[in-house]
This record gives C-alpha cells, sequence and structure tokens, in this order.
C-alpha cells in the first residue's frame, strides 16, 4: 500500500482538490492522511467531517503548528504504522497528473538504491518550476545562485539545474519539496525529517542525509505535477522570510559547518531586504525586532539554534 501524506494548513479547498486527483494519478492500493497542522480556521473541523468513515482517508490534526516537518513527520508516522510499503509527501496546493504517483512509485520499486523520486513540477501556466539541484548547495552556491550575484553569472560553467528537463529519469542531489516519493526504507534509515527549520532548507538538508546514507536521488519527468502556489506560505509572506532567514543560519552552520564570517555577508543580504521591506509593511516591520534578537543567537550558536533550544537528533523509536 501506499501512503500519501498531505499537509493542510489553511488550505482546506486546495486539500480538496488534490485528494479528487489521487484516484487518476495512483492505480496501486493507497491510503491518504490528511494533516492538519494547527490551522487557526475550521479546516480540520470541516475536513474530519468530510471524510469522517471514509475507507482511503484519515484525518489528524496537530496540537501545534510546528512547521513543514514536523507536520509531514506526524503523517509519516501513520504510513508506518500502517505497513505501507512507499510514501508520497505532497503539499496541499497539488494536482496530480494522470499516473504521477505511480511512475515514481514505480521506479522506486525496480530501483533499490533509490531513495526518493520526483516529479515534474509545473506552474498552473505550464512552466517548469526549476527547484531541484543537480549538485549540493554549499556556501559558494548560496552566493553565487542564490543572492543578486546570480545575475553577473559568474557560475555559468556549473549550473545547480538543467537548462531544460530531461525525457528521462536522471540523477539529482535533491527534488523540490512540495511533492516526493520515497520507499519503507529509506523512511527507517534516514528520516524522520529535520524538525530545526519550520520553512525552507528542508530539501537542502534531506539531499544530504540521502547522501549520506548512500541513496540516489532521481527527478522522474514522466510524473508530472502542477503546484499552484496557493498553500499555507501566501498567509504570512513575513513570517514565511523570516523563517527562510532562520533556516539558513542553521543548515548553514549544523549541515555546512561554516564558521560565522562566512556566514555573515550572505545574512547580510537577507536581513537588508527584510529591514527594507520593514518601511513599506507592518508585517514586516512588527517582526523586525524579533529577526534582530534570534539572528544574532543562531549567527553566535556553534548549531545554528537560537536559545530556545531545538529538537535533538530523532529516529522513530524517540519521535
Amino acid at each position: 500500500m501506499i501512503g500519501i501524506v498531505i499537509l493542510n494548513y489553511l488550505s482546506c479547498q486546495d486539500t480538496l482538490t488534490c485528494v479528487s486527483t489521487v484516484p487518476e494519478a495512483c492505480s496501486q492500493d493507497y491510503h491518504i492522511y490528511i494533516v492538519d497542522n494547527a490551522s487557526p480556521d475550521d479546516s480540520y473541523a470541516k475536513l474530519k467531517k468530510l471524510y469522517i468513515g471514509s475507507p482511503i482517508v484519515t484525518v489528524v490534526a496537530s496540537d501545534k503548528n510546528r512547521g513543514y516537518a514536523a507536520g509531514n513527520n506526524m503523517g509519516i508516522k501513520f504510513a508506518l504504522a500502517d505497513h505501507c510499503e512507499n510514501i508520497v509527501l505532497c503539499n496541499s496546493d497539488i494536482v496530480f497528473g494522470p499516473c504521477s504517483i505511480d511512475f515514481l512509485i514505480e521506479y522506486l520499486i525496480k530501483h533499490h538504491d533509490v531513495g526518493i523520486t520526483g516529479p515534474r513540477v509545473l506552474f498552473p501556466d505550464g512552466r517548469d518550476q526549476i527547484g531541484y539541484s543537480i549538485r549540493k548547495i554549499g556556501l559558494r552556491e548560496k552566493y553565487l545562485h542564490k543572492t543578486v550575484l546570480r545575475h553577473l553569472g559568474i557560475d555559468r560553467r556549473n549550473p545547480l539545474s538543467f537548462s531544460y528537463i530531461p525525457h528521462d529519469p536522471i540523477d539529482v542531489y535533491y527534488v523540490l519539496g512540495c511533492c516526493f516519493a520515497f520507499s519503507i526504507k529509506f523512511a527507517e534509515e534516514v528520516l524522520p525529517l529535520d524538525e530545526n527549520t519550520f520553512l525552507f532548507e528542508e530539501e537542502l538538508i534531506l539531499g544530504i542525509a540521502s547522501e549520506r546514507a548512500g541513496y540516489r536521488t532521481v527527478l522522474i519527468p514522466e510524473a508530472i505535477v502542477t503546484h499552484r502556489h496557493r498553500g499555507s506560505t501566501r498567509h504570512a509572506s513575513a513570517f514565511s522570510m523570516m523563517h527562510s532567514i532562520f533556516s539558513e543560519i542553521y543548515y548553514c552552520r549544523s549541515y555546512l559547518r561554516a564558521p560565522l564570517w562566512k556566514i555573515l555577508p550572505l545574512w547580510l543580504t537577507r536581513f537588508f531586504s527584510f529591514f527594507w521591506r520593514s518601511f513599506r509593511s507592518k508585517e514586516y516591520s512588527r517582526l523586525l525586532k524579533r529577526v534582530i534578537i534570534e539572528s544574532r543567537e543562531r549567527l553566535l550558536s556553534p548549531n545554528g539554534l537560537s536559545r530556545q533550544g531545538g529538537v535533538s537528533s530523532q529516529n522513530w523509536k524517540t519521535w
């Protein structure tokens, strides 16, 4: 059986649309686990009422919104308890294309050295969403591809992604976190997801964890999904950007083992962008003090976490 985990946050209608596209995407036995990430509206109550008594949909709720990784870990744990052989994680604003889940799972079944498969992700207008990477994102890549320096084309000979989507499956370093599949063996050996990020950097972290465990990550262009970008981050852009800053510090400190002096210029580019927006938006202005205080704590911390601490190393027995 395939476990399909859908993370819901203030996106009840998107979740319903996502669920409705699963039958055409998956011809195998499956069970859907909808995890409501403590939505402050009536999302959980609506979903619970709609799917009450359903043999193929389970709706659960987190008592607190702890972010992308924690919410998905809850769904994965339910799938593991039900002995699902493979698992698909997806955001609520994903629309599955015909047979897309079948393509992802079939490749996992045929290739035991592959831990993760990801689909070709399209925007609603049909353009490709290029968010995967063919190599690890280190500090060099952060500066040359993820800041204004990217416009200079300094690292043109070392692209992070393909200039076009290939027709055949191809190895990548990581795939987009909005939708991907993995084997039960991978889940047991590599997961749970690192919960020390609230939003962002999860794909980069998972790519490193997969490489360390000796698994391949493969992009399956034949599997097509549409990402409508109508999920939780649209509700709080300043909140999302704040956590993007925090997660990047954590990634650089804990996974790249980067010293403060190497991270500081990168952080300054993020901070000044946030600072500039605070003049035009009350939402950014309200969070500015928190960004300053927590960023300082994280930058000075050897593991990139604030004084509030973080989640210790996990396995499924202690999760």
